[in-house]
């Protein structure tokens, strides 16, 4: 097969017709481990389309549209750094592309070989691949906060298929042997039990968060400030060797005092001038970090100072308005380990600087010997001036304001909990708390009574539809709205300024209301028939019908034909209940 292509013009060997095929499988093999990888890394977002796909299937065109937007408006952040991904990906394919494009028509033109030309077109696509490609895929990571675009895309959903209905008909293609708006039915109802609960469920969280009192801040600040004090008592450093490390300094010889010495042993030979400049250049060096250490050394009282008044006002800023004492306590205690790690740099850093010093004295008579050692043979190698003082005493004093951690939020102390409640936590809000625990729980009572009593009138044991939910979702904000006016008012008549609730009694007056809300309502509805009746014919009970009998002489049907009528209207009544959910 070499000879075949070696002898039909194309001027290869077998070893370059060997080389040319190896080449080809090897880019043929990585353009499939790169589509493979491609739709590896894709899988994800490939997934989340294809669900997407299936949910808007269900809702018409309009309908959709606004799910989609309503998606992006309520969390924009993952689209806004998909768009950013996508567009810097497009720069650098525009940028690269041409100029690589240019480089391989050029190279193409000048080689000699085929497999020249097919190793240098080799090499641009590599280069490409490292400019392009590379960097923009290893910057691609999970778009963020795309799980909760994901929630908020599948409750407008949700609230969409409830209003508009499905597309398709319960006779369409089953799914795990239900119809289509079977599944749909069983979603919508999930994520509406869902959501009423997790509000429920936060609400129980936060309130006993939030009725912790508000810490005494002065109280605070002032064992802040007794604990920093006694801390800072035990930073002390013994610098008693101090004046031993400047003795043994003085005991070297200054550039003049060495030049002296050189020109002695020399004699009548010139001792050159580089000689003494590192010599002067290494004493300057270490006479630097000598007053650096100096300077750390006496500023230590008053940095401690430094950072007890920082910390002090630092304390009282971050905890200004925020509830919760014992968030405030472990601050303190916070505070205090870091001042205490503060000190430990503090000091690791000086002793480091007097050990670096220590070694450098030794470093310098060394350094001495081999310049006296040039002097006299000038032909001999230079010694080093890097000093290994040089780079431990350049910097001594820590930071302050590294040290002074934010106080934590109150989701923190709470764990998994405190994450799903982290929103309402962040609001230091029990006004709100109550809110949203009246909504969840009144939500949560509407929807369980208006569905067991949904599933209790269907005689084949079918999955009720979803046309109750938006009736007990008002319900539920009905009876939420009753209990906080009638908690927060009716309290306010009798008492005098805001009386401590019970947020827990609340919350159950609420479930109950909520529970009952079908019968309230349908009891109201009847008192309003028999008001009205009594308005119009003056009495109720047997003489209120005798009397709307007698204001019908006309009416000759017979009792049995009355009461079928009496009961086709009830039928009537009763199946607008049901349709409306009520």
């Amino acid at each position: 097969m070499f000879e075949y292509f070696s002898n039909a013009g194309l001027g290869l060997n077998g070893r370059e017709l060997m080389s040319l095929a190896v080449l080809a499988t090897y880019l043929f093999f990585t353009l499939v481990v790169l589509l493979i990888g491609f739709r590896i890394m894709f899988l994800p977002l490939r997934l989340g389309r294809k669900a997407a796909r299936g949910a808007i299937r269900e809702i018409s065109q309009p309908a959709a549209l606004l799910t989609i937007l309503w998606a992006v408006v309520l969390v924009p952040e993952p689209f806004i750094y998909l768009w950013n991904w996508f567009v810097s990906l497009g720069k650098a394919i525009i940028f690269n592309v041409p100029t690589i494009a240019a480089k391989f028509a050029i190279n193409i033109y000048n080689c000699d070989s085929p497999l020249q030309c097919a190793a240098e077109s080799s090499n641009l696509i590599s280069q490409l691949w490292q400019d392009t490609l590379r960097s923009s895929l290893n910057d691609f990571q999970f778009p963020p906060g795309l799980d909760r675009a994901a929630l908020a895309f599948m409750i407008v959903a949700t609230i969409a298929v409830m209003i508009g209905g499905s597309k398709t008909e319960t006779t369409g293609r089953p799914i795990f042997g239900a119809s289509r708006d079977k599944v749909a039915a069983f979603i919508g109802l999930s994520v509406a039990f869902i959501f009423a609960a997790y509000l429920a469920f936060i609400a129980i969280v936060a309130v006993p968060v939030f009725d912790q009192k508000a810490p005494d801040l002065t109280e605070m600040a002032k064992e802040l400030e007794t604990r920093l004090d006694e801390t800072s008592k035990q930073f002390d450093i013994n610098f008693a060797e101090l004046p031993f490390l400047q003795h043994e300094r003085s005991a070297l010889p200054t550039k003049e005092a060495f030049a002296a010495e050189l020109s002695l042993k020399a004699g009548q030979n010139k001792t050159p001038d580089f000689v003494t400049s590192i010599w002067e250049t290494q004493l300057l060096s270490w006479d630097r970090d000598y007053e650096n250490l100096l300077a750390a050394a006496a500023a230590m009282p008053a940095r401690s100072s430094e950072f007890i008044r920082n910390a002090k006002l630092f304390f009282q800023v971050n905890n200004e308005g925020h509830i919760g004492e014992m968030l405030s306590r472990r601050h303190v205690s916070r505070i205090t380990a870091e001042f205490s790690d503060w000190q430990n740099d503090y000091r690791s850093n000086v002793l480091s600087c007097y050990s670096a010093l220590r070694y450098t004295l030794g470093t310098l008579r060394v350094i001495r010997s081999n310049l006296q050692s040039v002097a006299l043979d000038p032909i001999a190698s230079r010694p080093s001036i890097d000093l290994p003082s040089s780079g431990s005493c350049s910097y001594l004093q820590p930071s302050i304001q590294g040290f002074l951690p934010q106080r934590s939020a109150l989701a923190q102390s709470l764990g998994p909990f405190g994450a799903a409640a982290a929103w309402l936590l962040q609001t230091e809000n029990q006004e709100l708390a109550l809110i949203t625990g009246l909504l969840g729980f009144g939500f949560f009572g509407a929807l369980a009574a208006s569905f067991i009593r949904q599933y209790a009138n269907r005689r084949d044991a079918e999955f009720p539809s979803l046309s109750f939910v938006i009736p007990a979702f008002i319900r539920g904000i009905g009876a939420a709205v009753l209990v906080f006016l009638l908690a927060k008012g009716g309290t306010a008549v009798f008492t005098k300024g805001d009386a401590p609730l019970n947020a827990y009694a609340i919350f159950f007056a609420c479930f109950v209301a909520a529970v009952f809300s079908e019968d309230v309502w349908i009891w109201a509805r009847k008192r309003q028939q028999t008001s009205m009746d009594t308005s119009e014919y003056g009495e109720t009970g047997q003489k209120g019908a005798d009397k709307r009998q007698k204001a019908r002489p006309d009416d000759s049907r017979p009792a049995e034909a009355a009461e079928e009528e009496q009961r086709r209207k009830s039928a009537q009544l009763k199946q607008l209940e049901d349709d409306w959910g009520v």
